[in-house]
């Protein structure tokens, strides 16, 4: 699977299912970080990768979230074909289309979710 394609499936999941690891400010941090880039995957993919850099306990867990998801292709029955990757099953047409509205999405809803539920402080420490 694609390097950048893990970095957003990674980074999207924690949005989702981790929402108490970021900070009230890091929304709209977020949010602004990504609306002027384009709809590229490797630029996009290196903003988070870079923004995560600065906030440790995510970064941790977007790579440990990447090595399984990584771990768990490599086991699948997808191969390698002339030195092209097939296109793994798990992969939909979402990942490889659009990923700039899917993360903004992800971290708006994720956003509203933690607001809703919670007025404490983030299990994320910078």
């Amino acid at each position: 699977m694609d390097a950048n394609i893990l970095v957003l499936k990674a980074f999207k999941q924690l949005l989702i299912d981790c929402p108490k690891m970021f900070h009230q400010s890091d929304w709209a941090e977020l949010e602004a970080l990504i609306t002027p880039l384009p709809d590229d995957a490797a630029q996009l993919a290196n903003a988070i990768t870079d923004w995560c850099t600065s906030h440790s306990k995510i970064y941790d867990q977007m790579m440990a979230l990447i090595a399984s998801m990584s771990s768990s292709y490599e086991s699948s029955d997808e191969k390698w074909i002339g030195g092209i990757n097939s296109t793994p099953a798990e992969i939909s047409l979402e990942d490889l289309k659009n990923q700039k509205e899917t993360l903004l999405n992800a971290i708006r809803n994720s956003s509203k979710a933690e607001s809703s539920t919670s007025n404490t402080e983030p299990e994320n420490a910078k």
